[in-house]
Order: C-alpha cells, then structure tokens, then sequence
C-alpha cells in the first residue's frame, strides 16, 4: 500500500519551468519555456487560447516549433522572425489523464517592438530659425511607426567649453537615460507649453506628434532647440534640432566710470552699455532730468566703442 501511495505522488504531472512575459523586437527570435515533471498526458500550447498542436514541429506555424529534450520533459515554444500578428498570450499546458489532472502554466505575454524612425520637425525648418525675444514660438516634431510609442521632450542645448548645459522645456525630462546628462547642468523652464497626441496605425504601430510652444529670452541666442525621442529599441536617445537666432530689443546699462563717486562742480564719466540684436540699429541718445542732450554740446564729450557709449560732463554741463 505504502508503494502504491509513493508511485501515486510521483505521478502528479506539472509545470516546473513555465513562460514569462517577454519582450522582442520584431524580426528576432524569442524562446517561451516550458518544463514539465512526471509528465503523463500530452502538452499542448496554446496562443490567446487557442491550442496551437501537439506535435514538436508545429507544422501549422511556419515560424513556430519546440525545443529542448523532450527526456527531460522540456518542451520550449520558439518563434523566429517575430511580426505583429506573433504579439499575443501564450500558454503552456499538460492535458488531464485518468491518472493525473491538468497541469497548466501562467499566461505570459509576448510584446513585440517596433523601432520608430528618427524623430523629425513636421515643417520644413532651416539649420538656423530666426526668433523674436518675448513673443511665442510654435514647433513640431513627431516619430512615427513605433511600438510602443515613443517618449518625445524638448530642450535647450549649449556647450561654453567644456561646461554642457541643458535647458528643458516644460515639466517633463528624461529619467531612462539619465546617465547621458551626466556632468551637465540642467535646469527646468516650466512656463514652456507642450502638447502630446498619439495615433494607432492600421497595424499597430502608434505615431506621436508634440508640439512646443515656448518664449524665447535674449540668452537663448546661438543655442540649440533639441526635439529628443526615447524607445525601448534605442540605444541612446535620438536628437533633431536647429540653432536659435534670437533678435531682441537694447538691453541697457548706465554706470559711473570707475565706480567714482559725483562731487558737486566736478566732471563725470557715465558709461552706457548696450546689447541688442541686430546691432547695426542701435542707436544711443543721453537724456538729462528728461531733456535730451545735444552731442554738439562743448561741455559734453562723447566716446563710442562698439557696445559702450561714454559721455563726460564738464562741470559747466
């Protein structure tokens, strides 16, 4: 009786090595596994429930059979060269005998990928995009044809030596691949407008557009505005971008020559230092209590050097 009850035990069929759920890029080859011990009926796998046969080869399923050795009850599902109709829920099973019951694994999902092309402006943008300091800029950019779809966000890019700077634009930045910001400086420009939509494609496939709508300050001049889009078949993070050519109006700066101090019935120095873009319109005019100064004036003396006006008052000025 005792052998009876040892022989019963060891016949109790199961799954010991079941599938998980994978992730491939299509046109690659994945293995789904599936052992089994004190195997007695017969296993069978099956795709969105649906029993895919019997036999090693899977002559049903050109792309489709198992692997393994079957003495040691392995029965590996292999797909090779992975399409989007290969994406679905796979199962491993061992039909009921009158000895033993069905033996079932978990279900385990196959995702496949699907690299997108490059991201990309959706106008047609030169190298260098001329901007106005102060007034909303409107731009896209989309990729296309990914699976999942693909992570989009914006920033500004300047490098001053060896010192690397990014700007992003938004609430949102990169965390996957931080390691690519490394030994940078970063900072958040909130205020940025960004607007994301996506798209499913007959086949599956999912295309996204972002659009960035932000206000550019004088600082922003001779960057980069960075489109940079992130998958889970890249590498590393892929970049479009163009160079910022910001105009904007004359920042003004009056000072004292010399930081020296004004002595009632001296002459002074007072240095005007302007920066705008393009320069060849600046022009530069004194005012005095809120009355402009003639430049013909004899007791005022005036020197011009490039961004600097300076202008002396004798002490009949």
């Amino acid at each position: 009786m005792i052998a009876s009850l040892v022989a019963l035990v060891r016949s109790v069929q199961r799954i010991a090595e079941g599938p998980v759920d994978t992730s491939a890029r299509i046109g690659s080859t994945v293995s789904l596994k599936c052992r089994v011990a004190d195997q007695d009926g017969t296993v069978m796998w099956t795709k969105n429930g649906f029993g895919i046969g019997e036999d090693r080869n899977l002559s049903f399923f050109a792309n489709y059979w198992l692997e393994g050795s079957q003495a040691k009850g392995e029965y590996h599902l292999r797909i090779a060269n992975l399409t989007m109709s290969d994406e679905a829920v796979f199962r491993c099973s061992v039909s009921a005998t009158n000895r033993s019951q069905l033996a079932l694994s978990r279900e385990a999902r196959l995702t496949v990928l699907v690299e997108p092309e490059p991201p990309k402006f959706r106008e047609e943008v030169s190298a260098i995009v001329k901007v106005i300091a102060g007034r909303p800029f409107d731009i896209s950019c989309e990729s296309l044809n990914g699976k999942p779809e693909a992570q989009i966000n914006w920033a500004l890019f300047t490098q001053r030596g060896s010192v690397k700077e990014w700007i992003w634009l938004g609430n949102e930045t990169f965390s996957k691949k931080a390691e690519e910001f490394e030994n940078s400086k970063q900072s958040i420009r909130e205020e940025a407008k960004v607007i994301k939509r996506s798209s499913r494609t007959r086949d599956g496939k999912y295309n996204v557009v972002s659009n960035l709508t932000f206000i550019s300050i004088p600082e922003d001049d001779g960057t980069y505005l960075m489109c940079l889009a992130d998958h889970e078949t890249y590498d590393k993070i892929l970049p479009v971008s163009v160079k910022l050519d910001v105009n904007y109006p004359p920042m003004v700066k009056l000072s004292l020559a010399n930081n020296t101090k004004l002595i009632e019935g001296q002459s002074a120095t007072l240095i005007c230092e302007a920066k705008a873009k393009p320069a060849k319109f600046l022009k530069y005019f004194w005012y005095r209590n809120g009355t402009r100064i003639a430049v013909a004036n004899p007791n005022v003396i005036v020197y011009l050097f490039k961004n600097l006006f300076l202008i002396m008052f004798s002490q009949k000025a």
